[in-house]
């Protein structure tokens, strides 16, 4: 079940709220500013973003914990080293580059990519992996002038990046208020996670 801690009422409407899953997944790779900047001019209400943590703490908008399937990371032969198997803290296993093995210059070097092969292709190695910071720059104008409400961030395996000794928590709530996104009207952060453990009650608190 996802947990959603956000203001109280801050999603009360009497209008259905759309939310860019992804950005604009189906044209553009997904969690790119180019796919967020898409999705904005569509009219969706909120930009919906997961985020992973580098290797030296710069948290970037991956659906997952890899990169394999999001980006060019495999034709890179310098990180083919980098392949390994995780177990992760629900019981299976994740192989593949992870993206807490990579420092964030070397996620710099990577493009994104379609993960889906049936989508349009045409604008992969066009975009960049985003840092966080980097969406939350692009995103905050857009919520002072009213194009969207806000933005909607998943962590993405939050007990594994405690677990490797990255935990997301604290620094996506530095990022957020160095961003000035606490300043914002209510409602402009919903944060979420899919593991029963980041509750308010818990060590993964947000």
């Amino acid at each position: 079940m996802a947990i959603l801690l956000a203001c109280a009422g801050c999603l009360a409407t009497d209008q259905p709220l759309i939310i860019a899953h992804r950005g604009s997944p189906c044209s553009i790779p997904e969690e790119t500013i180019e796919g967020f900047e898409a999705a904005a001019l569509a009219g969706a209400d909120y930009l919906e973003m997961d985020v992973v943590m580098s290797k030296d703490g710069m948290l970037i908008c991956r659906h997952d914990i890899t990169l394999d399937d999001s980006t060019d990371v495999l034709a890179h032969g310098e990180f083919a080293a980098y392949t390994r198997t995780e177990a992760m803290p629900g019981g299976h296993n994740i192989t593949g580059i992870f993206a807490a093995d990579l420092t964030s210059a070397e996620i710099r070097r990577l493009k994104a990519q379609q993960v889906m092969p049936f989508r349009d292709h045409s604008r992969d190695q066009e975009t960049q992996v985003s840092p966080l910071r980097d969406v939350l720059r692009f995103a905050k104008p857009l919520v002072e002038s009213g194009a969207v409400l806000g933005v909607y961030i998943e962590t993405k395996q939050p007990s594994w990046h405690k677990d490797i000794g990255l935990p997301l928590e604290q620094p996506l709530l530095d990022v957020l208020d160095a961003e000035g996104w606490f300043k914002l009207p209510q409602g402009a952060i919903v944060l979420q996670s899919f593991e029963p453990q980041c509750s308010p009650s818990g060590s993964c608190m947000i």
